[in-house]
């Protein structure tokens, strides 16, 4: 037994001691344009590192195969059918793919990688990151994540298991290239959608601080989105951006225009912004909410939606022609909604709640089938604009102001049946050609009625004192008048004349306001109000009425802000009865001692720089993909005129970065 141990023993320390043999090695290329038989022979890598040096070109045009390999610098041409096992990993090399090729899975590590034919991971997830993708040919994933690369697609990109994740990424995607995956999230990251190409997600995807620019007839669809933390969606040409089920905007951005299209099947805004011009169309299947969002139609747009809300310390204004469908009801809470120009919106019915306003002016309309509800809000009227509904109803201290005090103004009311002003509300219609109607022929003032039938409220010459332009009829009320819970009075004519007010800049930090009143004024103050958007004003002081001083008025504004400045004078007499000057405004296009361009978007290839000093500044301008496209030094003046490349074709957003010895700030730049 011994002796039997004795054997055991001297076999073991015999295999100890025997080299252990295993294809694992390292190989350093020799020649340039070395082919992959002259470097491994017949081995299979399993698995290998391949060393190349810079500048030179390892060539895959054999049969090889190479399992777990990881290739580190220089160039790697595959040619022919390589056969690539395990994960397969590429650092700081220049990758050219001139064969179909079928890895098990790859890793690109600050590679620069052209695939002019098929690249297929058949498993797993390929990780890229930091690498240059040229896609000249399908690009197919299992999965994949990719981190700050820049890509160009001119191919189709496909991810045909668990999602494809951009982080950090540049992607162009151009000749009708296409991106599909069940789901992807994009954060940080930038994508130029060209005509003809487009993103296509058949689950849900997130978008957290990524924009997507569509141009032509790009598309973009998924199954829901959610675009949060400065995400933006730029539209132009005859794009789409669809949402199968939910849009979620959160700090965010849309901006439409051409004849663009975004569908959604509802849509909640927080915090953010949806511009929609020209011929565009947002069609919403169900409810569309705002809180906290602007929202604002141009020219043509078009908007429609099963219900909106427009929420809390929201805004939506409609200019031009643009138009609003609501299949049931349109409410406005704690909310500001200007509708102007010719525009209209038509709904079931509608709510102005919870200090809101509402602003009509133009041609403007607003059209409902049921009621409309005025809550604790003002609605204005302005201009030719009209309001239609089956009823009418003003509580809770509203005012509802039909008509704007000119002589141009035809604004008018319609309730085709009841109409009640309760609560210590007012209905207040301006002299001239402006009107409430019912067909009811009464209005109810909380629980009493009040005819309107054989009413004689500033019509005909009644009373005796005045004399008014407009007919008696039956079922209107023409102004000067002021409906309430006591019933129906014409108003009383002030002995305070409208004020002609001037408004101009004085200088580089203030504006100087004059009018002047006359002789026969009963005025006893002026109170100064300023607006930065027309519609919301505060009082910002008051000039007391010398009523022996027949000269001008004037007031000076120091702290007025850059933009638009609206002015108005409310004329008070001593008892308290006031009138209204017509709007003045001026518009500062820059903050005093701040870098600004102007104007924007540029026209004729042209822009200018503002600056405050004469001091040297360095302007770059980049294009979205980061191209440096111009680069200029500047000094000796404070307004510099620059003129775009040539290349620089319309419809291009642009990155205008200026330099000073103060700060580095950029601006996103338009060349219209």
């Amino acid at each position: 037994m011994k002796s039997i141990r004795s054997l055991f023993t001297a076999l073991f320390f015999l295999i100890a001691g025997l080299p252990f043999y295993s294809n694992a090695q390292t190989l350093t290329v020799t020649t340039n344009n070395e082919s992959w038989a002259t470097l491994a022979g017949s081995v299979t890598c399993s698995p290998c590192t391949i060393n190349i040096p810079a500048g030179w070109t390892l060539l895959l045009n054999s049969n090889g195969a190479c399992s777990g390999c990881t290739f580190n610098g220089g160039t790697v041409k595959i040619t022919s059918g390589f056969t690539f096992n395990n994960t397969t990993t590429f650092n700081n090399d220049t990758l050219l793919i001139n064969t179909s090729t079928n890895p098990n899975n790859f890793v690109f590590n600050s590679d620069s990688v052209a695939i002019n034919a098929a690249l297929s991971n058949q498993n797993g997830t390929a990780l890229i990151s930091n690498s240059r993708l040229s896609v000249n040919a399908n690009l197919n994933f299992n999965s994949a994540t990719l981190t700050n690369d820049s890509i160009r697609l001119n191919s189709n990109m496909n991810f045909s298991n668990a999602p494809g994740d951009f982080s950090g990424c540049h992607v162009t995607l151009a000749n009708n290239a296409k991106i599909s995956t069940q789901a992807s999230t994009f954060t940080n990251s930038v994508f130029a959608i060209a005509n003809g190409s487009g993103i296509n997600i058949s689950n849900a995807t997130t978008a957290d601080g990524s924009s997507f620019y569509m141009h032509g007839n790009a598309t973009f669809h998924a199954s829901s989105v959610t675009l949060k933390n400065n995400s933006n969606v730029v539209m132009d040409g005859s794009n789409s951006f669809k949402s199968d089920n939910a849009l979620t905007l959160q700090n965010s951005n849309i901006t439409m225009s051409g004849t663009s299209a975004l569908t959604a099947s509802s849509l909640t805004a927080t915090g953010s912004t949806l511009t929609a011009s020209d011929n565009t169309n947002v069609t919403i299947s169900n409810a569309l909410n705002l809180t906290g969002t602007t929202v604002t139609m141009n020219n043509s747009a078009a908007f429609k939606s099963s219900s909106v809300t427009v929420g809390t310390n929201s805004n939506l204004t409609m200019n031009g022609s643009a138009t609003l469908k609501v299949d049931n009801a349109f409410n406005v809470a704690g909310s500001t909604v200007a509708i102007n120009g010719s525009s209209n919106v038509k709904a079931n019915s509608s709510t102005v709640q919870s200090s809101s306003t509402l602003t009509m002016g133009g041609s403007s309309s607003l059209s409902l089938n049921n009621g409309f509800d005025v809550s604790a809000s003002n609605v204005f009227l302005n201009g030719n604009s009209a309001v239609s509904a089956n009823n009418v109803t003003l509580e809770n201290t509203s005012e509802l102001s039909v008509g704007d005090g000119t002589l141009a103004s035809t604004a008018h009311l319609s309730s085709n049946n009841t109409a009640t002003v309760a609560d210590h509300s007012l209905l207040k219609i301006s002299n001239g050609n402006n009107y409430f109607f019912t067909n009811a022929n009464n209005f109810t003032g909380g629980s009493t009625g009040f005819p309107i039938k054989t009413n004689t409220i500033s019509c005909n010459t009644s009373p005796a004192m005045h004399t008014y332009a407009n007919s008696c009829a039956t079922g209107y009320v023409y102004g000067c008048a002021t409906l309430n819970s006591g019933g129906g009075l014409a108003c009383t004519i002030l002995a305070i004349a409208t004020p002609d007010l001037s408004v101009v800049l004085g200088g580089t930090d203030a504006v100087t306001l004059s009018w002047s009143a006359g002789d026969k004024s009963t005025a006893d103050h002026f109170l100064v109000e300023r607006s930065l958007n027309g519609l919301d004003w505060t009082t910002i002081g008051t000039v007391t009425a010398d009523r022996y001083f027949t000269g001008e008025y004037q007031f000076s504004d120091p702290a007025a802000q850059a933009g638009t400045d609206y002015y108005r004078l409310q004329v008070i007499d001593k008892d308290e009865r006031s009138i209204y000057s017509k709007i003045g405004s001026v518009t500062i296009d820059y903050v005093p001692g701040a870098i600004s361009i102007y104007p924007n978007p540029a026209t004729g290839h042209t822009f200018s720089i503002r600056t405050a000093s004469a001091d040297p500044i360095l302007v770059n301008i980049f294009n979205l993909s980061g191209q440096l496209l111009l680069r200029t030094s500047l000094k000796g003046q404070t307004v510099y005129p620059v003129k775009l490349p040539a290349s620089v074709t319309s419809g291009n957003y642009l990155v205008v970065q200026v330099i000073s010895r103060e700060k580095i700030q950029a601006f996103n730049l338009l060349n219209q």
